[in-house]
């Protein structure tokens, strides 16, 4: 079975803050090009994700669960760093 991984804001802030924002950044190597990737996206807070610096994902909606791809078919990755940012 492959592990999934995820990042859970909940698990690494000990208490719930009302009016506040957390911030996760991730750097994916790749061997090769890849396109047509999926990111699965859900949670109870307004959120924003970009790669690159391209925003591919935010959401409004408070308890939604979504996935998520761009218009062009997925989400590609370079060969070469790239950066996944996470805005809660």
């Amino acid at each position: 079975m492959r592990r999934t991984p995820n990042l859970n804001f909940g698990a690494i802030v000990e208490r719930a803050y009302r009016n506040g924002i957390a911030c996760g950044v991730c750097y994916i190597i790749s061997e090769k090009p890849q396109s047509g990737l999926r990111l699965t996206v859900s949670g109870a807070e307004p959120s924003r994700i970009y790669l690159n610096g391209r925003q591919i994902h935010q959401s409004v909606a408070i308890d939604q669960s979504a996935g998520i791809s761009d218009k062009n078919g997925g989400i590609a990755l370079n060969t070469r760093v790239d950066v996944l940012i996470f805005k809660v």
